[in-house]
């Protein structure tokens, strides 16, 4: 029997459900209903025992709240999983995908990560995990991020931060992997630590930006917001806010929003954490 005593504590808050169910049924680990309705699970990382304390945002959403608001209030979106070690301190912070995205669908995914990445204030890895290629069922045909200018001009460079899976790699492995990286590191005294984006690397993204984004000239975003039923169209509100966050971090003047007057209102009444983040980095609506 192990002394919960010399067991160290660490919480994961979950937007996902799928790692814990994959642990349970590949690990086999102890695990353990508690209280609050999170999921506890000891697993030995080195010789150290420890306690990971699942609390999953949709069953405990107060308590969720309460351990991931500081983080969470410098990006638009929540991440999948959030490490913590047992201070409330964050460890690691990871988006994960079973598909590939396509094209400037890869934006889509990073109103929850991009916003962290360019936050100097935040010091724990940002990382995305998922596959390298997927199947266009619209094309009948596989593709994937080496397609994206986003890819080529910036997240290849970057496997710190994007780590993309051949096919026979599962996703949730690897972000068990990840996690038990940090606690080894944090275990050993050495907290993980992320290399900040470079002024370079922003200048090099924003080029490409420019480029590779049709609805994008270098100051005016013409992106179709809402759909033609009235639904927000969220890839490209996405869009928007990367650009919007890109341009205040290199200190350019805030990327003009052209759009038909209905919807520049609607924007305006947005509760949409993306939309709002694109007005808090100074979008304007012309």
């Amino acid at each position: 029997m192990v002394d919960s005593k010399t067991i160290r504590h660490f919480t994961l808050c979950c937007d996902s459900a799928d790692l814990y169910g994959w642990l349970i049924q590949n690990r086999g680990y102890q695990h353990r209903r508690l209280d609050d309705l999170s999921r506890e699970v000891i697993l030995r990382v080195g010789t150290q025992v420890v306690s990971l304390n699942f609390i999953f945002q949709h069953a405990t959403r107060d308590l969720f709240r309460a351990r991931t608001q500081d983080l969470l209030s410098k990006t638009a979106g929540t991440p999948d999983y959030i490490l913590y070690n047992d201070a409330g301190d964050p460890l690691l912070c990871v988006e994960d995908s079973k598909t590939a995205p396509v094209g400037n669908a890869v934006l889509q995914r990073m109103d929850k990560l991009l916003p962290l990445l360019l936050d100097q204030s935040v010091e724990c890895p940002v990382k995305y995990i998922g596959p390298l290629h997927g199947m266009d069922h619209s094309m009948n045909q596989l593709r994937g991020w080496p397609q994206s200018w986003f890819h080529k001009h910036f997240a290849k460079h970057r496997e710190d931060i994007f780590l993309l899976l051949g096919e026979k790699n599962d996703v949730c492995p690897a972000v068990m992997r990840e996690i038990e990286k940090s606690i080894t590191q944090e275990l050993q005294g050495c907290p993980p630590s992320r290399k900040h984006i470079s002024d370079e690397e922003l200048d090099i993204l924003h080029a490409a930006m420019r480029a590779g984004v049709r609805t994008y000239d270098g100051k005016n975003f013409s992106g179709k917001v809402y759909k033609p039923d009235g639904s927000p169209a969220h890839p490209v509100q996405s869009t928007l806010m990367v650009i919007a966050c890109l341009r205040e971090s290199l200190g350019l003047a805030p990327v003009r929003v052209k759009a038909p007057a209905a919807h520049l209102a609607k924007l305006r009444r947005s509760k949409s954490r993306r939309v709002k983040k694109a007005l808090e980095k100074g979008a304007v609506l012309s």
